[in-house]
């Protein structure tokens, strides 16, 4: 029988561990007793989310094995690479990371290196370029057939603190943002591996001005690195359906954006008889 206990928790919440009795190990099956701390995103996002993905390697040799826990709503399932359960039940303790990538729909594993490659992509198959969360190298035990284990996850820096623009009033990944006069660095995540130092890293990037979105919540987020970071500037938004092509502008008028901030832009009314704020171009 596989069992699964695992609690979620929502922006800096902090709660004990659950418990749950050793059970007896018949069938070469484990369970779990996680703590998933952190949804800390300098993002919109607060609260996971359905079909959110974490992807868990474990110790330095078994590293070309993975855990899946997929988000189902109000709590995780797991999915086990085959023969990992059982290496871990005779190891008994080791260490753990995890990689969290918002809208990562497909991901595999890459012989080179020994590490798990993600594939986040839309609907279109165009790579999806947002934040990421992690845990470096965190304890695990094992008592009976129960893995325990803390999980804190925090934001990926390893390339800089990303800036998030939202808008709602929009949906799906048909969407672009142009910011007028302002590079912005974009990122996706490529691949993390356990070389004995945990190491998490982030790959693939490039300026532009113009970056892809990605559906959260009620809205669109657009994740990327302001080249004029700190400075004060005019600001003009272009939003683009890459489907009918219509583009919409909104001028945000003189700005300072900040690493890390979450920004709100105003909700999407282009289509309406005499839109406020997006003006149909």
């Amino acid at each position: 029988m596989k069992r699964i206990i695992i609690a979620a928790f929502a922006v800096l919440a902090i709660a004990a561990c659950q418990k749950n009795s050793p059970v007896e190990n018949t069938e070469g099956h484990l369970s779990l007793n996680l703590t998933i701390n952190g949804l800390d995103t300098k993002a919109v996002k607060t609260a996971w989310e359905t079909g959110d993905i974490i992807i868990a390697v474990f110790d330095t040799d078994l590293s070309d094995k993975h855990l899946e826990l997929r988000y189902n709503g109000t709590s995780w399932d797991p999915l086990w690479s085959a023969g990992l359960e059982a290496d871990l039940i005779a190891r008994g303790s080791g260490k753990v990371s995890a990689v969290f990538v918002p809208n990562a729909v497909s991901y595999g594993q890459e012989v080179e290196g020994v590490s798990v490659l993600y594939k986040p992509k839309d609907s279109k198959g165009n790579t999806i370029y947002s934040y990421s969360l992690k845990t470096d190298g965190a304890s695990y035990s094992i008592s009976g057939a129960v893995l325990t284990a803390t999980l804190n996850m925090t934001l990926n820096t390893n390339e800089g603190v990303q800036t998030h623009f939202y808008i709602d009033g929009i949906s799906g990944t048909d969407y672009t943002l142009h910011a007028e006069l302002n590079e912005l660095w974009q990122i996706a995540f490529g691949r993390f591996y356990d070389y004995g130092t945990d190491y998490l890293t982030v790959n693939g990037g490039e300026y532009t001005y113009t970056i892809p979105g990605y559906p959260i919540s009620t809205g669109v987020e657009f994740s990327a690195i302001p080249s004029n970071a700190g400075t004060t500037i005019h600001y003009v938004f272009t939003l683009t359906n890459t489907t009918t092509g219509n583009s919409y502008q909104y001028d945000a008028g003189v700005k300072t954006l900040n690493g890390g901030e979450a920004i709100k832009l105003p909700t999407f009314d282009g289509e309406a008889v005499t839109p406020v704020n997006w003006i149909k171009q």
